[in-house]
């Protein structure tokens, strides 16, 4: 079982950190599963949030400082997402509660709402609301 990093945003790519960022932590991390492939090692990391999707290129282990690559793509903000909880999960920071996350359609929808609410005290009719949408 592996995964392709290109097709999987949660996928978080590891590589040996470069020496110019001399204080790069290792990872403390073990994998609940690992499987060596072409590319690299392919691990499934198991913390309370889920699991988490790493592969590892280009010398980067357990034993090594790491640095994450984050295409810019347009899966940036999942692959920044999931390069977030690494980092917690890496440097034994809580998980977010996903109670308190709120998803980019509800924040869009809540923006709309403000505007809505605004423009009415504002004295503008729904029609003409509706219609500035």
């Amino acid at each position: 079982m592996t995964w392709l990093p290109q097709l999987d945003a949660s996928t978080v790519v590891l590589i040996q950190s470069p020496d110019v960022f001399a204080n790069t932590k290792t990872m403390r991390l073990s994998p609940t599963y690992a499987q060596r492939g072409a590319e690299g090692e392919y691990w499934l990391v198991n913390n309370t949030g889920g699991r988490l999707r790493l592969m590892l290129m280009d010398g980067a282990g357990p034993s090594h400082p790491a640095a994450v690559i984050v295409p810019l793509d347009a899966n940036f903000p999942a692959r920044a997402a999931a390069a977030t909880r690494l980092w917690r999960l890496a440097m034994s920071r809580p998980e977010r509660s996903s109670s308190n996350q709120v998803s980019s359609q509800r924040r869009q929808r809540l923006a709309l709402i403000l505007r809505a609410l605004d423009a009415h005290q504002g004295g503008e009719t729904y029609r003409d609301i509706a219609r500035a949408q």
